[in-house]
């Protein structure tokens, strides 16, 4: 992510070192926080519910009152079996809430992350 976006080490920090952990006394606490842009790396392994866990890490910035860029990191697989799950849960987050998200897989080729959409320009192709 540094190498591509252009962020110098210092302004990306993770965990308990982001801004947002220090401003919510550890209530949010991002996983990658890089200037206003938050990256949750979310596994949806052992969860009963998955998109209620994806739901629930989006909740609590809406509980803080907190709007930044949300991006969401899953597994291509992930992203593949639960793509229209995870479109829908976009839309509801972005009509209840007000909040905008991206869901984000990795594409290794170019060491980059790019839309959940890109899985289903690849399926419509096929």
């Amino acid at each position: 992510m540094i190498e591509t976006k252009k962020f110098s080490f210092d302004s990306v920090d993770t965990e308990e070192d982001t801004a947002i952990a220090t401003d919510t006394n550890g209530r949010v606490i991002p996983d990658i926080q890089a200037g206003n842009r938050v990256y949750e790396v979310e596994t949806l392994y052992s969860s009963g519910k998955p998109l209620s866990k994806i739901k629930g890490t989006i909740e609590k910035y809406k509980e803080e009152g907190l709007n930044p860029e949300i991006n969401i990191v899953l597994k291509n697989l992930d992203a593949f079996f639960r793509y229209k799950e995870l479109k829908d849960l976009q839309r509801d987050i972005k009509e209840d809430w007000s909040l905008d998200i991206k869901f984000k897989v990795p594409h290794l080729p170019e060491k980059r992350l790019v839309s959940v959409n890109t899985i289903a320009d690849i399926t419509t192709n096929f």
